[in-house]
Protein backbone atom coordinates (compact mmCIF):
# COMPACT_ATOMS: atom_id res chain seq x y z
CA UNK A 1 0.00 0.00 0.00
CA UNK A 2 1.34 3.59 -1.10
CA UNK A 3 -0.83 5.98 0.05
CA UNK A 4 -4.35 5.77 -0.87
CA UNK A 5 -3.04 2.78 -3.32
CA UNK A 6 -3.37 -0.62 -2.89
CA UNK A 7 -1.91 -3.87 -5.12
CA UNK A 8 -2.47 -7.13 -3.32
CA UNK A 9 -1.01 -10.01 -5.16
CA UNK A 10 -1.32 -13.58 -4.49
CA UNK A 11 0.29 -16.95 -5.72
CA UNK A 12 0.07 -20.91 -4.86
CA UNK A 13 2.13 -23.85 -6.13
CA UNK A 14 0.72 -26.94 -6.04
CA UNK A 15 1.75 -30.54 -7.05
CA UNK A 16 -0.95 -33.17 -7.27
CA UNK A 17 0.26 -36.31 -7.46
CA UNK A 18 -2.92 -38.81 -8.32
CA UNK A 19 -3.81 -42.28 -8.22
CA UNK A 20 -6.95 -43.59 -9.42
CA UNK A 21 -8.71 -47.27 -10.02
CA UNK A 22 -12.10 -47.53 -11.08
CA UNK A 23 -13.37 -50.75 -8.95
CA UNK A 24 -16.62 -51.65 -10.71
CA UNK A 25 -18.88 -54.72 -10.66
CA UNK A 26 -21.43 -55.18 -13.75
CA UNK A 27 -24.73 -56.48 -12.94
CA UNK A 28 -23.63 -60.67 -13.25
CA UNK A 29 -20.97 -59.69 -10.25
CA UNK A 30 -17.88 -59.83 -12.38
CA UNK A 31 -15.36 -56.62 -11.78
CA UNK A 32 -13.91 -54.56 -14.37
CA UNK A 33 -11.45 -51.74 -14.74
CA UNK A 34 -8.62 -51.50 -16.42
CA UNK A 35 -5.98 -51.21 -13.24
CA UNK A 36 -4.44 -48.35 -11.36
CA UNK A 37 -3.75 -44.77 -13.32
CA UNK A 38 -0.81 -42.48 -11.97
CA UNK A 39 -0.12 -39.28 -12.47
CA UNK A 40 1.66 -36.14 -11.28
CA UNK A 41 1.76 -32.40 -12.32
CA UNK A 42 2.27 -29.20 -10.84
CA UNK A 43 -0.06 -25.63 -11.25
CA UNK A 44 0.23 -22.20 -10.27
CA UNK A 45 -2.70 -20.39 -9.27
CA UNK A 46 -1.97 -16.66 -8.58
CA UNK A 47 -4.67 -13.50 -8.15
CA UNK A 48 -3.37 -9.35 -8.91
CA UNK A 49 -5.78 -7.22 -7.45
CA UNK A 50 -5.16 -3.24 -7.31
CA UNK A 51 -7.68 -0.57 -5.17
CA UNK A 52 -7.82 3.19 -4.72
CA UNK A 53 -9.21 4.22 -1.36
CA UNK A 54 -10.68 7.43 -2.00
CA UNK A 55 -11.95 9.94 0.94
CA UNK A 56 -15.33 9.99 0.30
CA UNK A 57 -15.52 6.01 1.09
CA UNK A 58 -15.52 4.57 -2.50
CA UNK A 59 -12.56 2.47 -3.31
CA UNK A 60 -12.60 1.17 -6.93
CA UNK A 61 -10.68 -2.17 -7.62
CA UNK A 62 -10.15 -4.32 -10.46
CA UNK A 63 -8.95 -7.96 -9.60
CA UNK A 64 -7.87 -10.61 -11.87
CA UNK A 65 -7.22 -14.19 -10.67
CA UNK A 66 -6.32 -18.02 -12.23
CA UNK A 67 -6.98 -20.97 -10.10
CA UNK A 68 -6.40 -24.50 -10.54
CA UNK A 69 -7.81 -27.54 -8.49
CA UNK A 70 -8.72 -31.40 -8.52
CA UNK A 71 -11.76 -31.63 -10.73
CA UNK A 72 -13.53 -34.72 -9.24
CA UNK A 73 -16.70 -37.09 -9.11
CA UNK A 74 -19.70 -36.30 -7.06
CA UNK A 75 -17.97 -38.38 -3.92
CA UNK A 76 -14.63 -36.21 -4.23
CA UNK A 77 -12.81 -39.11 -6.25
CA UNK A 78 -10.86 -38.62 -9.48
CA UNK A 79 -11.86 -40.51 -12.09
CA UNK A 80 -9.46 -42.77 -13.62
CA UNK A 81 -10.20 -42.34 -16.69
CA UNK A 82 -9.31 -38.66 -16.54
CA UNK A 83 -5.72 -38.87 -15.54
CA UNK A 84 -4.27 -40.32 -18.40
CA UNK A 85 -5.16 -37.54 -20.57
CA UNK A 86 -4.43 -34.69 -17.44
CA UNK A 87 -8.59 -34.02 -17.30
CA UNK A 88 -8.06 -34.62 -13.64
CA UNK A 89 -6.89 -30.56 -13.02
CA UNK A 90 -9.79 -27.71 -13.55
CA UNK A 91 -8.54 -24.24 -14.26
CA UNK A 92 -10.61 -20.94 -13.31
CA UNK A 93 -10.31 -17.55 -13.98
CA UNK A 94 -11.78 -14.62 -13.08
CA UNK A 95 -11.59 -10.39 -13.76
CA UNK A 96 -13.90 -8.60 -11.62
CA UNK A 97 -14.00 -4.29 -12.22
CA UNK A 98 -16.28 -2.62 -9.29
CA UNK A 99 -16.23 -0.29 -6.31
CA UNK A 100 -16.96 -0.55 -2.81
CA UNK A 101 -18.53 1.67 -0.57
CA UNK A 102 -18.36 2.21 3.88
CA UNK A 103 -19.82 4.79 5.00
CA UNK A 104 -17.70 6.75 7.68
CA UNK A 105 -19.25 5.00 10.92
CA UNK A 106 -19.16 1.48 9.27
CA UNK A 107 -23.02 1.06 9.32
CA UNK A 108 -23.29 0.93 5.45
CA UNK A 109 -21.50 -0.94 3.09
CA UNK A 110 -22.07 -1.71 -0.79
CA UNK A 111 -20.70 -3.04 -3.70
CA UNK A 112 -21.32 -2.89 -7.43
CA UNK A 113 -18.79 -5.42 -9.69
CA UNK A 114 -19.18 -6.43 -13.06
CA UNK A 115 -17.28 -9.97 -13.71
CA UNK A 116 -16.26 -12.48 -16.20
CA UNK A 117 -15.48 -16.10 -15.49
CA UNK A 118 -14.44 -19.38 -17.35
CA UNK A 119 -14.00 -22.38 -15.63
CA UNK A 120 -14.17 -26.30 -16.32
CA UNK A 121 -15.96 -28.41 -14.57
CA UNK A 122 -17.49 -32.13 -13.98
CA UNK A 123 -21.02 -32.44 -14.33
CA UNK A 124 -22.95 -35.43 -11.90
CA UNK A 125 -23.17 -38.65 -12.82
CA UNK A 126 -22.12 -38.71 -16.42
CA UNK A 127 -18.43 -37.17 -15.00
CA UNK A 128 -18.99 -35.12 -18.66
CA UNK A 129 -16.05 -32.22 -18.72
CA UNK A 130 -17.84 -28.84 -19.15
CA UNK A 131 -16.40 -25.31 -20.10
CA UNK A 132 -18.40 -22.97 -17.86
CA UNK A 133 -18.03 -19.18 -19.34
CA UNK A 134 -20.25 -16.45 -17.14
CA UNK A 135 -20.32 -12.87 -16.95
CA UNK A 136 -22.84 -10.52 -15.35
CA UNK A 137 -22.84 -7.67 -12.61
CA UNK A 138 -23.60 -8.01 -8.75
CA UNK A 139 -24.93 -5.73 -6.62
CA UNK A 140 -24.87 -6.07 -2.45
CA UNK A 141 -25.96 -3.61 0.31
CA UNK A 142 -25.40 -4.38 4.11
CA UNK A 143 -26.83 -1.83 6.91
CA UNK A 144 -26.61 -2.09 10.29
CA UNK A 145 -29.81 -0.92 11.97
CA UNK A 146 -28.75 -1.01 15.58
CA UNK A 147 -27.07 -3.77 18.15
CA UNK A 148 -29.67 -5.96 17.31
CA UNK A 149 -30.55 -6.31 13.21
CA UNK A 150 -29.00 -5.63 10.50
CA UNK A 151 -30.04 -5.79 6.41
CA UNK A 152 -28.52 -6.75 3.62
CA UNK A 153 -29.70 -6.88 -0.12
CA UNK A 154 -27.85 -8.88 -3.07
CA UNK A 155 -28.76 -8.97 -6.72
CA UNK A 156 -27.01 -10.71 -9.40
CA UNK A 157 -27.79 -10.75 -13.24
CA UNK A 158 -25.62 -13.17 -15.05
CA UNK A 159 -25.52 -14.30 -18.23
CA UNK A 160 -23.99 -18.57 -18.13
CA UNK A 161 -23.09 -20.28 -20.99
CA UNK A 162 -22.19 -24.31 -21.04
CA UNK A 163 -19.59 -26.15 -23.60
CA UNK A 164 -19.58 -30.00 -23.03
CA UNK A 165 -17.73 -32.84 -24.51
CA UNK A 166 -20.48 -34.27 -26.21
CA UNK A 167 -22.75 -35.21 -23.25
CA UNK A 168 -26.00 -33.30 -21.97
CA UNK A 169 -25.29 -30.66 -19.44
CA UNK A 170 -27.76 -28.59 -17.73
CA UNK A 171 -26.69 -25.45 -15.95
CA UNK A 172 -29.58 -23.59 -15.62
CA UNK A 173 -32.70 -25.85 -14.86
CA UNK A 174 -34.96 -22.74 -15.87
CA UNK A 175 -33.54 -22.03 -18.78
CA UNK A 176 -33.62 -25.62 -19.89
CA UNK A 177 -37.32 -26.19 -19.16
CA UNK A 178 -38.46 -23.33 -20.98
CA UNK A 179 -36.45 -24.33 -24.26
CA UNK A 180 -38.42 -27.40 -23.90
CA UNK A 181 -42.05 -26.19 -23.03
CA UNK A 182 -41.77 -26.76 -19.69
CA UNK A 183 -42.73 -24.60 -16.10
CA UNK A 184 -39.54 -23.88 -14.43
CA UNK A 185 -40.83 -24.70 -11.30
Amino acid sequence: TVDQLSVLLGARYDYFDVEAEEQAVSLLGIPYGDGVHKDTESALSYNLSVSYKMDAGFVPYATYATSNSLSTNQLGGIIASSVDNGEYLAESKLAELGVKYTSEDGDIFAGLTLFDQEKEDRIGQLNALVAVYSKGLEFELRALLNNYFSLTATATKIETTEVSDGALAVINGADFAIQNGLEPY
